[in-house]
Protein backbone atom coordinates (compact mmCIF):
# COMPACT_ATOMS: atom_id res chain seq x y z
CA UNK A 1 0.00 0.00 0.00
CA UNK A 2 0.94 3.86 -0.60
CA UNK A 3 0.25 6.83 0.50
CA UNK A 4 1.16 10.15 -1.15
CA UNK A 5 0.08 13.69 0.28
CA UNK A 6 -0.34 16.32 -2.26
CA UNK A 7 0.10 19.10 0.24
CA UNK A 8 -3.85 19.29 0.19
CA UNK A 9 -6.72 18.79 1.87
CA UNK A 10 -8.19 15.91 0.43
CA UNK A 11 -6.70 13.86 -2.35
CA UNK A 12 -8.76 11.65 -4.07
CA UNK A 13 -7.61 8.95 -7.04
CA UNK A 14 -10.32 8.52 -9.67
CA UNK A 15 -8.16 6.61 -12.35
CA UNK A 16 -5.30 4.65 -12.54
CA UNK A 17 -2.69 3.47 -15.84
CA UNK A 18 0.05 1.22 -15.97
CA UNK A 19 2.55 2.68 -18.61
CA UNK A 20 4.50 0.47 -20.77
CA UNK A 21 7.86 0.42 -18.47
CA UNK A 22 5.99 -0.91 -15.55
CA UNK A 23 5.70 2.38 -13.58
CA UNK A 24 1.70 3.66 -12.43
CA UNK A 25 -0.18 7.09 -13.52
CA UNK A 26 -2.76 7.97 -10.62
CA UNK A 27 -5.06 10.42 -11.37
CA UNK A 28 -8.10 12.54 -9.36
CA UNK A 29 -8.01 15.75 -7.64
CA UNK A 30 -5.77 17.43 -5.07
CA UNK A 31 -7.96 20.07 -2.61
CA UNK A 32 -7.01 22.66 -0.19
CA UNK A 33 -9.68 24.62 1.46
CA UNK A 34 -8.66 28.43 0.17
CA UNK A 35 -8.31 27.31 -3.75
CA UNK A 36 -10.42 24.60 -4.02
CA UNK A 37 -9.88 21.54 -5.84
CA UNK A 38 -7.65 20.91 -9.15
CA UNK A 39 -6.60 18.25 -11.32
CA UNK A 40 -4.20 15.96 -9.52
CA UNK A 41 -1.64 13.73 -11.48
CA UNK A 42 0.96 11.45 -9.86
CA UNK A 43 3.53 8.90 -11.47
CA UNK A 44 4.89 6.06 -9.25
CA UNK A 45 7.80 3.84 -9.99
CA UNK A 46 7.78 0.08 -10.35
CA UNK A 47 8.13 -0.28 -6.76
CA UNK A 48 5.84 2.06 -5.42
CA UNK A 49 7.70 5.43 -4.82
CA UNK A 50 6.83 9.16 -6.17
CA UNK A 51 9.09 8.96 -9.76
CA UNK A 52 11.01 12.20 -8.42
CA UNK A 53 11.90 12.59 -12.18
CA UNK A 54 7.95 13.31 -13.17
CA UNK A 55 6.37 16.50 -13.10
CA UNK A 56 6.89 18.22 -9.72
CA UNK A 57 8.85 16.09 -7.29
CA UNK A 58 6.62 13.54 -8.93
CA UNK A 59 3.05 15.21 -9.14
CA UNK A 60 1.39 18.08 -11.20
CA UNK A 61 -2.00 19.79 -10.47
CA UNK A 62 -4.14 22.11 -12.76
CA UNK A 63 -6.47 24.85 -11.96
CA UNK A 64 -8.71 24.42 -14.95
CA UNK A 65 -9.89 28.86 -16.06
CA UNK A 66 -9.84 29.53 -11.88
CA UNK A 67 -13.09 26.69 -11.09
CA UNK A 68 -13.67 26.00 -7.69
CA UNK A 69 -14.39 22.09 -8.03
CA UNK A 70 -11.60 20.24 -10.82
CA UNK A 71 -11.77 16.34 -10.69
CA UNK A 72 -9.89 14.50 -13.62
CA UNK A 73 -12.05 11.52 -14.09
CA UNK A 74 -10.14 9.79 -16.75
CA UNK A 75 -6.57 9.11 -17.96
CA UNK A 76 -5.67 8.04 -22.00
CA UNK A 77 -2.03 7.81 -23.14
CA UNK A 78 -1.47 9.12 -27.13
CA UNK A 79 1.21 6.85 -29.18
CA UNK A 80 4.28 9.46 -28.54
CA UNK A 81 4.07 8.99 -24.63
CA UNK A 82 1.30 12.34 -24.28
CA UNK A 83 -0.81 11.96 -21.21
CA UNK A 84 -4.37 13.14 -21.67
CA UNK A 85 -6.67 13.65 -18.25
CA UNK A 86 -10.48 14.38 -18.78
CA UNK A 87 -12.75 15.20 -16.47
CA UNK A 88 -14.95 18.09 -15.42
CA UNK A 89 -14.77 21.84 -14.14
CA UNK A 90 -17.10 23.40 -11.74
CA UNK A 91 -16.80 27.27 -11.33
CA UNK A 92 -19.56 28.03 -9.75
CA UNK A 93 -23.03 27.22 -11.58
CA UNK A 94 -22.55 23.94 -13.70
CA UNK A 95 -20.25 21.68 -14.28
CA UNK A 96 -18.08 21.58 -17.85
CA UNK A 97 -16.10 19.37 -19.65
CA UNK A 98 -12.26 19.12 -18.97
CA UNK A 99 -9.39 17.80 -21.14
CA UNK A 100 -5.87 18.29 -20.12
CA UNK A 101 -3.04 16.94 -22.06
CA UNK A 102 0.50 16.76 -20.39
CA UNK A 103 4.06 15.48 -21.80
CA UNK A 104 5.41 12.29 -21.25
CA UNK A 105 7.56 14.45 -18.10
CA UNK A 106 4.67 15.42 -16.63
CA UNK A 107 4.78 19.63 -17.92
CA UNK A 108 1.43 20.81 -19.35
CA UNK A 109 1.76 20.63 -23.13
CA UNK A 110 0.92 24.11 -24.59
CA UNK A 111 0.20 23.09 -28.27
CA UNK A 112 -2.70 21.78 -26.85
CA UNK A 113 -6.15 24.45 -26.14
CA UNK A 114 -4.90 27.21 -23.92
CA UNK A 115 -1.71 25.99 -22.03
CA UNK A 116 -2.54 22.55 -22.33
CA UNK A 117 -6.18 22.71 -20.86
CA UNK A 118 -9.72 22.47 -22.93
CA UNK A 119 -13.11 23.13 -20.95
CA UNK A 120 -16.31 23.33 -22.45
CA UNK A 121 -20.12 23.39 -22.00
CA UNK A 122 -22.73 21.70 -23.83
CA UNK A 123 -26.20 22.40 -22.69
CA UNK A 124 -26.45 22.93 -18.42
CA UNK A 125 -24.73 20.40 -16.95
CA UNK A 126 -21.92 18.28 -18.18
CA UNK A 127 -20.30 15.38 -16.44
CA UNK A 128 -17.25 13.08 -18.01
CA UNK A 129 -16.49 9.75 -17.26
CA UNK A 130 -14.10 8.54 -19.81
CA UNK A 131 -11.34 9.74 -22.12
CA UNK A 132 -9.91 7.32 -25.24
CA UNK A 133 -7.55 8.34 -28.10
CA UNK A 134 -8.77 7.33 -31.80
CA UNK A 135 -6.29 5.89 -34.17
CA UNK A 136 -5.89 8.73 -36.36
CA UNK A 137 -5.24 10.84 -32.63
CA UNK A 138 -8.04 12.64 -31.90
CA UNK A 139 -9.63 12.61 -28.39
CA UNK A 140 -12.99 11.45 -27.62
CA UNK A 141 -14.71 11.71 -24.39
CA UNK A 142 -18.23 10.00 -23.17
CA UNK A 143 -20.68 10.87 -19.98
CA UNK A 144 -23.97 12.46 -19.36
CA UNK A 145 -25.28 15.85 -19.42
CA UNK A 146 -28.49 17.60 -18.17
CA UNK A 147 -30.23 20.64 -19.46
CA UNK A 148 -31.97 23.29 -18.03
CA UNK A 149 -35.01 21.25 -17.43
CA UNK A 150 -33.92 18.69 -15.46
CA UNK A 151 -33.83 15.90 -18.30
CA UNK A 152 -30.53 14.16 -18.65
CA UNK A 153 -28.51 12.96 -21.92
CA UNK A 154 -25.64 10.60 -23.15
CA UNK A 155 -22.65 12.86 -23.83
CA UNK A 156 -20.09 11.46 -26.38
CA UNK A 157 -17.65 14.51 -27.87
CA UNK A 158 -14.68 14.38 -29.97
CA UNK A 159 -11.97 16.84 -30.14
CA UNK A 160 -8.90 17.59 -31.85
CA UNK A 161 -5.53 16.57 -31.32
CA UNK A 162 -3.03 18.65 -33.45
CA UNK A 163 -1.16 21.58 -32.63
CA UNK A 164 -3.49 24.87 -32.22
CA UNK A 165 -6.40 23.02 -32.57
CA UNK A 166 -7.82 22.40 -28.89
CA UNK A 167 -10.64 23.95 -28.53
CA UNK A 168 -13.60 22.10 -30.06
CA UNK A 169 -16.69 22.12 -31.42
CA UNK A 170 -19.19 23.09 -29.69
CA UNK A 171 -23.60 22.31 -29.56
CA UNK A 172 -25.84 24.85 -29.56
CA UNK A 173 -29.39 22.81 -30.25
CA UNK A 174 -28.89 20.99 -33.77
CA UNK A 175 -25.45 23.71 -34.15
CA UNK A 176 -22.11 22.87 -34.17
CA UNK A 177 -19.88 25.91 -34.06
CA UNK A 178 -16.10 26.12 -34.15
CA UNK A 179 -13.48 28.67 -34.45
CA UNK A 180 -9.66 27.70 -35.53
CA UNK A 181 -7.33 28.14 -35.71
CA UNK A 182 -7.28 28.15 -31.88
CA UNK A 183 -5.42 30.03 -30.69
CA UNK A 184 -4.79 32.47 -33.86
CA UNK A 185 -1.65 34.05 -33.83
CA UNK A 186 -2.32 36.90 -37.07
CA UNK A 187 -5.83 37.31 -35.56
CA UNK A 188 -7.49 35.68 -38.27
CA UNK A 189 -9.92 32.91 -37.81
CA UNK A 190 -12.41 30.73 -39.21
CA UNK A 191 -16.24 30.36 -37.45
CA UNK A 192 -17.79 27.79 -38.73
CA UNK A 193 -21.83 26.31 -38.13
CA UNK A 194 -22.99 23.03 -39.12
CA UNK A 195 -26.38 21.58 -38.83
CA UNK A 196 -29.16 24.87 -39.81
CA UNK A 197 -29.91 26.89 -42.47
CA UNK A 198 -30.53 30.46 -41.26
CA UNK A 199 -28.85 33.38 -40.42
CA UNK A 200 -27.12 34.52 -37.32
CA UNK A 201 -25.63 37.27 -35.30
CA UNK A 202 -21.93 37.47 -34.52
CA UNK A 203 -20.93 39.41 -31.68
CA UNK A 204 -17.26 39.11 -30.29
CA UNK A 205 -15.85 40.53 -27.42
CA UNK A 206 -12.97 41.04 -25.55
CA UNK A 207 -12.24 40.51 -21.60
CA UNK A 208 -13.67 43.75 -20.18
CA UNK A 209 -17.11 43.35 -22.64
CA UNK A 210 -16.08 45.98 -25.34
CA UNK A 211 -17.25 44.81 -28.70
CA UNK A 212 -14.49 44.22 -31.15
CA UNK A 213 -16.68 42.87 -33.88
CA UNK A 214 -20.02 42.77 -34.95
CA UNK A 215 -21.74 41.29 -37.65
CA UNK A 216 -24.38 38.64 -39.40
CA UNK A 217 -24.05 35.68 -41.40
CA UNK A 218 -26.13 33.58 -43.57
CA UNK A 219 -24.62 29.73 -42.58
CA UNK A 220 -27.73 28.45 -44.88
CA UNK A 221 -25.81 30.03 -47.70
CA UNK A 222 -22.13 29.38 -46.52
CA UNK A 223 -21.71 27.33 -43.32
CA UNK A 224 -18.05 29.36 -42.57
CA UNK A 225 -16.82 33.00 -42.45
CA UNK A 226 -13.09 34.43 -42.21
CA UNK A 227 -13.46 37.11 -38.93
CA UNK A 228 -10.39 39.39 -38.58
CA UNK A 229 -9.45 40.65 -35.39
CA UNK A 230 -5.71 41.47 -36.26
CA UNK A 231 -6.04 44.93 -34.91
CA UNK A 232 -6.84 44.06 -31.45
CA UNK A 233 -4.39 42.75 -28.41
CA UNK A 234 -3.16 39.65 -27.39
CA UNK A 235 -5.70 37.86 -25.22
CA UNK A 236 -9.22 35.73 -25.39
CA UNK A 237 -12.25 36.83 -26.99
CA UNK A 238 -15.82 36.00 -26.68
CA UNK A 239 -17.63 34.98 -29.63
CA UNK A 240 -21.75 35.39 -29.00
CA UNK A 241 -23.79 33.15 -31.61
CA UNK A 242 -27.10 33.68 -31.47
CA UNK A 243 -29.65 31.96 -33.95
CA UNK A 244 -32.62 33.78 -35.36
CA UNK A 245 -34.76 31.87 -32.63
CA UNK A 246 -32.82 34.00 -29.88
CA UNK A 247 -30.80 30.28 -28.77
CA UNK A 248 -26.97 31.63 -27.83
CA UNK A 249 -23.82 30.04 -27.78
CA UNK A 250 -20.58 31.71 -26.55
CA UNK A 251 -17.19 29.70 -27.72
CA UNK A 252 -13.66 31.50 -27.10
CA UNK A 253 -10.86 31.89 -29.63
CA UNK A 254 -7.55 33.41 -27.96
CA UNK A 255 -5.25 35.87 -30.27
CA UNK A 256 -1.69 35.35 -29.32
Amino acid sequence: MVRTNLNGDLDEIEAMQLLPDGKILAAGTSSLPSTGADFALVRYNTNGSVDSTFGINGSVTTDIDSAKIDVATSIALEPDGKIVLAGRSFGGSVYQQAIVRYTANGMADTSFGRYGIVHNQVEYENLVDAVQIQSNGKIVIAGSLQNSSGISFALLARYQSENNTGIPIVALGYIYISAYPNPTVSGLFTLSAYGFKEAASIIITDVLGKSVWIGTHDFGVSAKISINISKYPVGTYNIDVVTAFGKGKTIQVIKE
